[in-house]
């Protein structure tokens, strides 16, 4: 099933795109495009329907850390709202309806995010769950299946913690260095972009 595109913007030819925007997962099978701090495209995976786009919770747009319109206070209630986290990935494509069916399990049925604030490190046990049986290798899987499946994991925790592979070290029981081996590997074979450093 192909995803169905919808809401990009025109843009400038002369101004610059990104490489590799953030593709934000607002809620199941909707994925938002960011370039900068800009949301300028909406993708929904699955079977498109009045009611399925009358029922996508837009406002879930104006919290995601990171873009122009997160943390402004609301002219109603004089509120200023804490950004929130979303799953992401950081990449020149879309993730794939498998990856946005597996993530899709970590967001919340209400609120405008993950409910998860930045930087904060703690993960309730689905998300554990997760976490874990993705560093487990499946009887006959291949590696490259694995470290496709890891990676997805990787990017989905990211945006909500500092240090992911310490995360998913102490939930593991895997020790540090083999999960920057498998971080590593993950970004040899382009499951997992590479990292700044590793750019510059």
């Amino acid at each position: 099933m192909q995803p169905y595109a919808s809401g990009y913007t025109l843009r400038d030819m002369n101004r610059h795109q990104d490489d590799n925007p953030r593709w934000v997962l607002v809620e199941p099978g909707v994925v938002a495009r960011i370039e900068g701090e800009n949301v300028n495209g909406l993708i929904v995976y699955g079977d498109i329907t009045a009611e399925r786009l009358r029922s996508i919770r837009l406002s879930r747009l104006d919290h995601i850390a990171g873009t122009s319109k997160a943390g402004r206070r609301d002219p109603k209630t004089g509120v200023i709202p804490m950004p929130h986290q979303f799953p992401e990935w950081i990449q020149p494509t879309p993730p794939t309806l498998t990856e946005v069916e597996t993530t899709s399990e970590l967001l919340p049925k209400k609120g405008p995010g993950r409910l998860v604030p930045t930087g904060k490190k703690s993960a309730d046990k689905k998300r554990s769950s997760y976490i874990i049986a993705s560093t487990k290798r499946q009887k006959d899987e291949s590696t490259e299946s694995f470290l496709a499946r890891f990676a997805v994991m990787y990017q989905s925790i990211s945006p909500s913690t500092p240090s992911p592979n310490k995360i998913i070290a102490n939930l593991s029981g895997l020790s540090d260095g083999a999960v920057k081996q498998y971080v590593h590997r993950a970004r040899a074979l382009g499951y997992l972009p590479m990292s700044r450093r590793s750019r510059s």
